[in-house]
């Protein structure tokens, strides 16, 4: 077994350095799509906006990119997070919270990925990306540390599937928007082809060599998560979601995987439709909900599928 995973390495480290540019390219082009978005909403300009980025990420994408367009930016994840020369300080809190396992894991991926993907960012945006015009905050986005109505923008882009508090932390978002604020929440769906996330299926294109095979996060001798995920489905969050704001729209992602779903995979996985399977995320636009409305999902909650990585590169 040991011998196996240091094989893969090399793979993993490849596929690290790589994903540095694609990923920066995917997350400019979900910022000017979402740009788009608002304008059609009636928030073509940013400047001066207050905007709350909710599991900004170790990279933060949205928070440096609203950030780069004039936005006054919070973000907000249960990781340290710093940036710049101070990054190494993340390196050492991770290192004391979580191990030095995980620590070196940390700055390896940084060295290899996180410093590059910045750098073709910037190339992307054109500018310096303001990192220290970014305030940061770990805190929980079920028990948001700010007041009511502290917020024009609130966006989250492929956390909500990570949260054991749905219905919390979409309340939240209601209670801190203020009252023509608006949300954007994309959430990757656990049962589309790369919502185990396993690193081999950080993409769903057809050739590459994998060792995991398609949609084992749904079966059950399936390959350990490697991190936490709730498991929902696109009906429970549409159901959550849509009484706890005033939902204006949900927008379909991608539809992926299709040349992996086979008659016997479609069989063996009967309690999931097609839809499930290929969807690979949805994101809601949605404002505060009436005031006056009584919020019948205080309590409502969904089994999740806690099981935890031990840290590695992904």
């Amino acid at each position: 077994m040991i011998w196996r995973r240091l094989t893969h390495v090399p793979a993993r480290l490849r596929r690290v350095w790589r994903e540095a540019i694609t990923d920066a390219d995917h997350h400019y082009d979900l910022y000017l799509r979402w740009r788009e978005h608002l304008a059609q909403l009636g928030m073509a300009d940013v400047r001066g906006r207050e905007v709350l980025d909710i599991g900004t990420g170790d990279r933060a994408p949205m928070s440096l990119l609203f950030a780069t367009a004039g936005a006054r930016v919070t973000s907000l994840d249960t990781l340290p997070i710093e940036f710049g020369w101070r990054r190494p300080l993340m390196w050492w809190r991770v290192a004391k919270t979580e191990g030095s396992r995980r620590a070196i894991v940390a700055a390896t991926r940084d060295v290899l990925h996180t410093f590059r993907y910045w750098r073709h960012l910037k190339t992307r945006v054109g500018q310096s990306l303001p990192f220290s015009d970014i305030t940061l905050v770990r805190g929980d986005a079920a028990h948001l540390p700010n007041r009511d109505s502290s917020f024009d923008l609130v966006v989250s882009s492929a956390v909500w599937e990570h949260l054991p508090d749905v219905a919390g932390a979409t309340r939240e978002v209601d209670r801190v928007l203020r009252p023509n604020g608006i949300a954007a929440i994309l959430i990757a769906l656990f049962p589309g082809i790369r919502g185990g996330h396993h690193a081999e299926w950080h993409t769903a294109n057809p050739g590459t060599h994998r060792e995991i095979r398609p949609w084992d996060h749904l079966y059950p001798n399936r390959v350990p998560l490697p991190l936490y995920l709730n498991g929902w489905r696109e009906s429970q969050y549409r159901t959550v979601l849509g009484t706890s704001l005033a939902v204006i729209e949900w927008e379909d992602g991608e539809m992926e995987g299709r040349d992996y779903l086979t008659e016997r995979v479609s069989r063996e996985l009967s309690e999931f439709s097609e839809r499930d399977l290929l969807l690979s995320w949805i994101t809601v636009w949605a404002t505060r909900r009436d005031p006056n409305a009584v919020n019948a999902l205080d309590d409502y909650d969904a089994p999740g599928i806690r099981l935890r990585s031990e840290g590695s590169i992904p």
